[in-house]
């Protein structure tokens, strides 16, 4: 019963950015995720926005769809930022929706910014050089691009996807300089936006292929009570993974008097975190952050250091005599825990395995500090 009302509210948090997304005009960013909305792995330290490259007026309109489009923004507090651009992927699954292959992506290492800590990406398929550039980063977009997809990290508390705001805003980089006058929305217009929202639904819900192990990403373990190899996520991939992160997970399963025992090292890098998902990536409610955490930011090593250990443990009930990190499971038998290591420094691939061990509740002081 608890899995058809949480599935229920996913369907509705799916609705609900389908049509943020799709019912009005393009492009303009809004909020991907947020403590209310929540899909496709959210992330309590983060916030993500999502920006339709594709016109909504359907093939019939009599405007021209941009092909390239200004970004402008500013650093702000965050420890890291990016976006990617999406194309098509096979047409199955989160390939088709709003999230596709990741084809061209940067950072805020490759970013200009100006004495304010403020930027303008330009976003075409060739670079248009510096006469048109005007101090603005290229980003190669292709012209078969569907979205564009921000990532802004803030290593804050209370967590960044509460306490911290966004500057973001794109156009078209060929819009008429005549004022804009605004008009009545066509009914061939709203019912092909409303047929775009409907696709995406259907695509990340009906649609949505059966879990299958064969193509499951190397960075997540299979079996319970297990996390994969911390990896980099590979350009071309589909799904929305960051090519400059690394990633690791597996799905915890454990009774009401057993606790999870996570012990492993940050690889030297700009931010690392630890979230708790259910079975549909929605991270747990992380409102009571304070007394109940569902997520942890995790200490980077200093300098000199290669790795920064850790140790969580995951259980219903805090542990006795144990204050070290801990994250509470809800009560629930199981779930997802996901790692994210930005922009891990070196040419590595694959990263320090993180070692995990099932005992019970009561005896977690105990196997800590053996």
């Amino acid at each position: 019963a608890d899995e058809i009302a949480e599935g229920l509210k996913y369907v509705s948090h799916v609705t609900k950015l389908a049509l943020d997304v799709y019912l009005e005009d393009a492009p303009r960013f809004v909020r991907l995720v947020s403590p209310t909305l929540k899909l496709i792995g959210d992330n309590p330290d983060a916030q993500y926005h999502i920006a339709s490259l594709r016109s909504h007026d359907g093939p019939g309109s009599q405007r021209s769809a941009p092909k390239e489009f200004i970004v402008e923004g500013c650093r702000g507090s965050t420890v890291y930022f990016s976006f990617s651009v999406h194309t098509p992927g096979d047409g199955s699954g989160l390939s088709s929706g709003a999230f596709e292959k990741v084809v061209t992506d940067i950072n805020d290492e490759s970013i200009d910014f100006d004495e304010k800590g403020c930027f303008r990406l330009y976003l075409s398929a060739t670079n248009p050089g510096k006469d048109i550039l005007k101090g603005a980063t290229w980003l190669e977009s292709p012209e078969d691009a569907s979205s564009l997809v921000t990532r802004h990290y803030f290593n804050t508390w209370p967590p960044g996807a509460i306490s911290q705001a966004v500057e973001l805003s794109i156009r078209p980089a060929n819009a008429p300089k005549e004022e804009h006058v605004p008009e009545p929305v066509a009914d061939g217009v709203i019912a092909y936006r409303i047929g775009l929202a409907n696709d995406f639904i259907r695509r990340h819900t009906i649609l949505m292929p059966q879990p299958d192990p064969t193509t499951a990403p190397p960075f997540f373990a299979l079996f319970p009570n297990v996390i994969g190899v911390p990896q980099k996520w590979k350009r071309g991939e589909e799904g929305m993974g960051a090519v400059d992160i690394a990633y690791a997970a597996g799905r915890f399963r454990l009774e009401d008097d057993e606790a999870l025992i996570l012990k492993g090292a940050v690889p030297r890098c700009r931010f690392g975190n630890v979230v708790l998902w259910n079975r549909f990536l929605q991270t747990f409610d992380y409102s009571a952050y304070d007394t109940h955490p569902v997520f942890h930011t995790l200490d980077t090593p200093v300098d000199g250091e290669e790795y920064a250990p850790f140790t969580i443990v995951l259980s219903k009930q805090k542990p006795e005599n144990y204050e070290g990190k801990w994250m509470y499971t809800e009560g629930r038998p199981m779930g997802t825990v996901f790692f994210r290591f930005l922009l891990p420094e070196g040419d590595a691939y694959e990263y320090q395995r993180i070692d995990t061990t099932v005992v019970p509740v009561n005896e977690v002081a105990h196997h800590v500090s053996a």
